[in-house]
């Protein structure tokens, strides 16, 4: 597919947002959908071309440190190109980049090298729709990889100077709300647009619950480093999963957590308020050895990814692979599943023509079966420098 070529997709099926249509054909022009029409509808002047599977919009990754070799913390622009070549193979179509914490003067130089290339869109490549600071602003209690001397109280001149820098850059920032500080740090980036996720936290839901109206409205990893669920002490966890208006990631690798806490998630703040990240580190996609994460090595073995003293690493998943998942485990049918890694993440960080199929969005396109395979359909084509 090139620029400028009218073209009209005959697929099984069209999934987009959870649901599942059938007797349509998707019109692309110029990179975007232009439209849908029915089966038997003419449309003089397009390319025709048959789909085996049902077409759906790509995937989104809002929550990944790495992949294929790749960590976001030390990469150049070469390994970058790499990191979303493969990424597009395996039908992610975005992704939000997150940075572990990190020092001060770090955070702001990895900021300042990246910015270039947010919003970039290039063919055969997921495009890279902002950064994610999970830290340093984190409780040294559920610091889980985090290195222990990286961590600090929250500063809300400090963020400032890193955001405000390279605007429409830094997406989301992760931070513990206990923290003396959070509540000034979170209402100024909430200003700014920024998407203010709790998470590595201790805080006990009566905190959760007040991070709440300072404008936090998403968990990182839910269930994952944060105050378990009590019946008596409901913690972070119990705030999020008694929460309306808010979002939750799940890392569904089978490591991080059982198959059944996704099912009663999702059946309680429903799909539609379900993010699926990765947390994903540079052995994605790679075997087992050691691999870099915030200023430590982490061993991976057996596709589990673990610090020095034992706590779990981010994961080795890639994004494709939860989709599967959590159609295997019986968490819900494909086309949820899919949303769950699609439209959710690109809602979650306020992603415009990502993740769905409506008039004016990418035709970032992946196939997509009834087991929750995905792979990609085409390259994405869009105008160069536009930012997402």
């Amino acid at each position: 597919m090139r620029e400028g070529r009218p073209l009209r997709l005959a697929a099984e099926g069209v999934v987009s947002g959870g649901r599942r249509r059938r007797g349509l054909d998707l019109l692309v022009r110029d990179g975007r959908i232009e439209g849908w029409v029915p089966r038997g509808a003419a449309t003089p002047g397009y390319a025709v071309l048959a789909v085996e599977g049902d077409l759906a919009p790509g995937l989104v990754d809002i929550h990944v440190h790495g992949g294929f070799g790749v960590a976001a913390e030390t990469m150049d622009a070469d390994a970058l190109v790499s990191w979303r070549r493969r990424l597009w193979q395996r039908g992610v179509a975005a992704f939000v980049a997150s940075l572990p914490s990190l020092a001060p003067e770090e955070v702001r130089e990895r900021i300042g090298r990246l910015a270039p290339w947010v919003g970039r869109r290039e063919a055969g490549l997921a495009t890279l729709l902002g950064l994610h600071l999970e830290g340093p602003y984190l409780s040294p209690a559920r610091r889980g990889a985090h290195a222990p001397d990286r961590l600090r109280p929250p500063d809300e001149r400090e963020m400032l100077d890193w955001v405000d820098a390279h605007p429409g850059t830094v997406r989301m920032v992760t931070l513990a709300p206990e923290l003396a500080g959070a509540r000034e740090v979170a209402r100024a980036l909430a200003e700014r647009g920024v998407v203010v996720a709790l998470g590595h936290t201790d805080a006990d839901a009566d905190a959760v619950e007040a991070a709440f109206a300072w404008g936090a409205r998403h968990a990182t990893h839910l269930w994952n480093a944060m105050s378990p669920l009590g019946h008596r002490a409901p913690g972070a966890v119990g705030a999020f999963l008694a929460a309306r208006g808010t979002t939750v990631e799940l890392i569904c690798d089978g490591h991080h957590l059982d198959p059944r806490v996704v099912a009663l998630t999702v059946r309680l703040v429903g799909p539609h308020r379900v993010a699926l990240v990765t947390d994903a580190m540079a052995a994605a996609g790679q075997g087992d050895g050691d691999y870099p994460l915030g200023g430590r090595t982490v061993r991976v073995q057996g596709g589990v990814a673990r610090a020095p003293d034992g706590a779990l690493a981010g994961s080795t998943l890639v994004l494709d692979e939860a989709v599967g998942n959590v159609v295997a485990w019986g968490v819900a049918a494909a086309p949820w599943a899919h949303a769950m890694a699609s439209v959710v993440p690109a809602r979650v960080v306020g992603a415009e023509g990502y993740g769905t199929v409506r008039p004016g969005t990418w035709a970032d396109l992946v196939v997509l079966d009834g087991q929750g395979r995905v792979r990609p359909l085409m390259e994405p084509i869009g105008e160069e420098g536009s930012r997402g």
